[in-house]
């Protein structure tokens, strides 16, 4: 009896820590057959495309398309909440307060040939030229000065880029102070150009700023390239555009070597920025899915609606445009029962990106306890170029967000790769503290951000390319931020294939199902050595319950 008793002891003490190891080993029980075929048999893919025509639809009416507070933006986030409300979410419109930007009037760049502005016949508009979002205004009736252009130093390509100094002697025979400065955009693609650049803003601030592309191997950049909230500016230099009250605007390649012979020639120019700045309201449009119950954790799925001066196809009508068809296809699917979700599930389409990712950072100050129960959130940016990019997420999450991305993609057949993106609203999620730190240095917006509500398992999905800058020597460049961010460029196919998009906004789509139905990742390590410990504790018992009967 001993003998018997001491066997089944041993077999107890190594199956049950085996048994409480193999679910984790095998990732038993999480079957994704069920929401596999309903993203094959719910999912409509002319509903993301005909939502993404829709909002820039709305872009197009507005002089300011849709910047973050303008009139494009708060019509854009209406038709977002509607969308949410008639496919049965819980809609929370959300307001928060910063600057608001709105133009009067079509920004206007016009050349005055023989430096005189009242002879007529001798002036010529400059098309390409726009004014960058959150530019300060000129004085009202344009800006009449003369037009004074900062050289850079030589650079055969992008990779020579600041290894040569700026001229400081060319510089401090050229004073800036009160004219319209014409400098190559390139400037700011240094740290040491950059530092240079401020400090001769500093010692003669002009009334306005002109960026062009200076180096003949730009010459492809036919459409200019807005900056992120190009008026204030984001980045290193802080808001000295605004400090200095200094208006700003861009033109093309080609525009800005006629703007540099003008300088050359002695030409006034008379330019026009017609901006209204006041502090108003920004609204991140929040909707859960309505399971009749309350799940405690959630999943987040984001995307931004706000754009620079441009329709915004990509970046990001298409992201949103996803959000909005996932959430009816996980709606529609939960009302008929066919969905059981383990995890809440929320969208939020932010405002502000633009700003530096003013929205997502408000929504992480605003529910900081909720955030600490978020499991796992995934960003829509700029989907539909032709290759599928997805940032790497961290650990801290029960859900491995890498492996959902591995597994959508493998079973709609899509391409992926990992690469990061710094830009886009996940960093407002991984790194609350630091970019919100960052948002107050720009903005003067204090958020009174903690430490602590930090998560890396936070996803961006993208698409590449997306700037002019991305594949200069490829076959097809990269639209976002400028006019060609729009549907007929789409239409006449200067950019992105819409099946692009249907498809990447579907692996959007099955990565949020995966997600809340609380998919993760096998791990095999330790079933070998579990499988052996089992049928090793089988023996022993076997030989000593065999002893046990032979003794008896």
């Amino acid at each position: 009896m001993r003998n018997l008793v001491l066997a089944l002891l041993v077999a107890l003490m190594v199956l049950v820590p085996s048994v409480l190891i193999m679910p984790g080993a095998i990732a038993a029980g999480v079957d994704t057959s069920n929401v596999d075929r309903l993203v094959r048999e719910s999912w409509d893919g002319d509903n993301v495309i005909s939502l993404t025509e829709e909002l820039c639809n709305i872009s197009s009416k507005y002089l300011t398309y849709r910047v973050s507070g303008s009139q494009g933006a708060d019509e854009a986030a209406d038709l977002i909440a509607e969308r949410f409300q008639e496919y049965g979410l819980k809609v929370t419109d959300e307001n928060f307060t910063m600057p608001v930007w709105n133009l009067t009037a079509e920004p206007t760049l016009i050349i005055d040939a023989d430096g005189n502005m009242s002879t007529v016949g001798d002036e010529m508009e400059i098309g390409s030229f726009n004014c960058e979002s959150f530019s300060k205004p000129t004085p009202s009736g344009g800006l009449v000065s003369e037009l004074v252009n900062l050289p850079l130093p030589l650079a055969s390509d992008v990779s020579d880029i600041g290894k040569r100094a700026i001229d400081w002697q060319a510089w401090n025979n050229m004073n800036t102070t009160g004219k319209v400065l014409l400098i190559g955009r390139e400037v700011r693609w240094s740290y040491g150009w950059e530092g240079a650049f401020q400090e001769k803003l500093l010692d003669q601030p002009p009334a306005a700023i002109i960026f062009y592309y200076h180096y003949s191997w730009m010459s492809y950049a036919e459409q200019s390239s807005q900056a992120s909230s190009g008026g204030l500016p984001l980045g290193d230099m802080g808001p000295i555009f605004w400090d200095l009250n200094i208006s700003v605007g861009s033109v093309n390649y080609s525009d800005g070597q006629l703007l540099v012979q003008a300088a050359l020639d002695g030409a006034l120019v008379n330019v026009s920025m017609p901006s209204v700045i006041s502090q108003g309201s920004h609204r991140n449009i929040i909707a859960d899915i309505d399971t009749g119950g309350n799940l405690s954790k959630t999943v987040l799925m984001g995307a931004h609606y706000d754009t620079v001066l441009s329709e915004g196809y990509v970046d990001n009508s298409a992201g949103v445009a996803a959000v909005l068809e996932t959430a009816r296809m996980v709606q529609e699917a939960v009302d008929s029962g066919e969905l059981k979700l383990k995890y809440g599930l929320r969208f939020v389409a932010f405002a502000g990106e633009e700003m530096g990712l003013a929205g997502s950072l408000h929504y992480v100050s605003m529910h900081r306890e909720e955030v600490r129960n978020q499991v796992a959130s995934i960003i829509a940016d700029s989907i539909g170029s032709s290759d599928l990019k997805v940032t790497l997420a961290g650990s801290d999450g029960e859900i491995d967000l890498n492996y959902v991305a591995d597994e959508a993609c493998a079973e709609l057949g899509v391409a992926h790769e990992y690469q990061d993106q710094a830009g886009s609203d996940h960093y407002a999620f991984m790194f609350p503290y630091w970019k919100s730190g960052v948002l107050e240095n720009i903005w003067g917006k204090d958020l009174d951000m903690i430490r602590g509500l930090e998560s890396t398992n936070t996803m961006c999905v993208y698409s590449e390319p997306l700037t002019m800058y991305d594949a200069p020597a490829g076959p097809v460049q990269g639209r976002i931020h400028t006019s060609l961010d729009s549907r007929e460029a789409v239409a006449e196919g200067e950019w992105i294939d819409e099946q692009d998009l249907r498809d990447q906004a579907q692996v959007y789509a099955l990565m949020a199902l995966y997600s809340s139905i609380g998919v993760y990742e096998p791990n095999y390590d330790y079933l070998p050595y579990v499988i052996v410990l089992v049928a090793v504790t089988l023996v022993i018992a076997f030989f000593m319950l065999r002893r046990w009967r032979i003794d008896t």
